[in-house]
């Protein structure tokens, strides 16, 4: 399926997640990734502000913000890049041409890539490869190597996103774990990934 298709189809089934579910599924995510080594050891935090039906990430950047340095990602779609953008409780936030709350740079502090530990990017849908479906705009794979070759990148997913195999290009960057939901006859429980 080409990807394009592809991500009408995973956008249509995210948005479609019954409100109580996504809820749950939501809680079991930030807490699963907020009890994990990789967030626990990482000191610089660079995350997304969940936008319409994205993983909610509101309780994560709030638990982050007391002991983490955390940034937000600032996009230009003249040129589809992407920069940090430091943020705390006194942040300023403006709303960006996606209708994204965004840090306001003008009191801001850019983050230097290299600087960055953890990396949470939104998705449509990942594979067992830990290959990741985005939007299409590229900016996470143009800042992606940017990084240090040790920072980690995590997707976070509800338990409808996973797809057997994503048709991949040269330039799409693979995530080092998902943190996503798992059903078992005694209720849910959340996933660490690892690819």
């Amino acid at each position: 399926m080409i990807k394009n298709k592809l991500r009408k189809k995973m956008k249509k089934i995210r948005d479609n997640i019954p409100s109580d579910k996504r809820k749950i599924e939501d809680q079991i995510i930030a807490k699963t990734l907020i009890n994990s080594e990789i967030y626990i050891n990482a000191e610089t935090l660079f995350i997304y502000n969940s936008f319409r039906s994205e993983v909610c990430t509101t309780y994560i950047i709030k638990e982050a913000l007391n002991e983490k340095i955390v940034a937000l990602p600032v996009t230009n779609s003249l040129d589809h890049s992407m920069e940090a953008y430091e943020i705390n409780e006194d942040s300023v936030f403006v709303q960006d041409s996606y209708g994204i709350q965004i840090p306001d740079t003008k009191t801001s502090n850019i983050i230097n890539p290299k600087e960055i530990d953890l990396t949470i990017v939104p998705l449509l849908a990942y594979d067992n490869l830990g290959n990741r479906l985005g939007y299409g705009g590229g900016y996470y794979d143009r800042y992606i190597p940017r990084l240090r070759k040790d920072a980690i990148v995590v997707g976070l997913a509800y338990s409808n996103q996973f797809v057997e195999e994503l048709t991949i290009e040269h330039f799409d960057k693979k995530l080092d774990y998902v943190i996503t939901v798992r059903y078992e006859e005694d209720g849910a429980f959340g996933e660490i990934k690892k690819f």
